[in-house]
């Protein structure tokens, strides 16, 4: 919780052909992102409604034409909230996941009937925040304590300590 996400999606032409109007999307989904962090670049716009970032070659140069061997490197960064909001007790195990596909509608006559697109998944587990609570007991005990109190020097006086670990997102 609460870091920034770095993401590159890297993409080339491996055919002996060039490829024409490619478009990259990138889905995000995970009720822990702040969108409102979201940065985008290499001409890249943000679909609300699909929660997709979507490059295209009207917005991204390169994109128009993409020559054999060529290659590039999309990127963006998004933020994790520093405090999640569980809203249910089913609500734990946070992730993260981006699902990014590459396509053109413009197949070359030479590759027609081949399947010119590509789709990745990425899932990123969110660690949860772990709280640590010591305490130590005297008279409020649940096991009964002996020697003076408060403690003098030279005598011994027992007490029983409790620590507890609360994770509150994750099992």
């Amino acid at each position: 919780p609460g870091s920034e996400l770095n993401f590159n999606l890297n993409y080339k032409n491996n055919t002996q052909f060039p490829l024409k109007n490619i478009s990259i999307h990138a889905f995000l989904s995970g009720s822990i992102l702040d969108l409102g962090s979201l940065g985008v670049e290499n001409g890249g716009v943000y679909d609300s409604t699909t929660r997709a970032i979507i490059w295209g070659p009207a917005t991204t140069q390169g994109l128009g034409d993409v020559l054999p061997g060529k290659e590039g490197k999309l990127s963006f960064r998004i933020k994790t909230r520093s405090s999640p909001a569980p809203k249910s007790k089913e609500d734990k195990n946070f992730t993260v996941n981006l699902r990014s596909v590459i396509e053109t509608k413009e197949i070359p006559r030479e590759l027609v009937g081949t399947k010119l697109s590509s789709e990745d998944t990425l899932q990123l587990k969110v660690q949860s925040k772990v709280s640590f609570i010591g305490k130590s007991f005297y008279r409020l005990s649940p096991i009964l304590n002996a020697g003076p109190f408060p403690p003098r020097v030279g005598q011994k006086t027992s007490y029983v300590i409790s620590l507890e670990v609360r994770n509150f997102t994750n099992d």
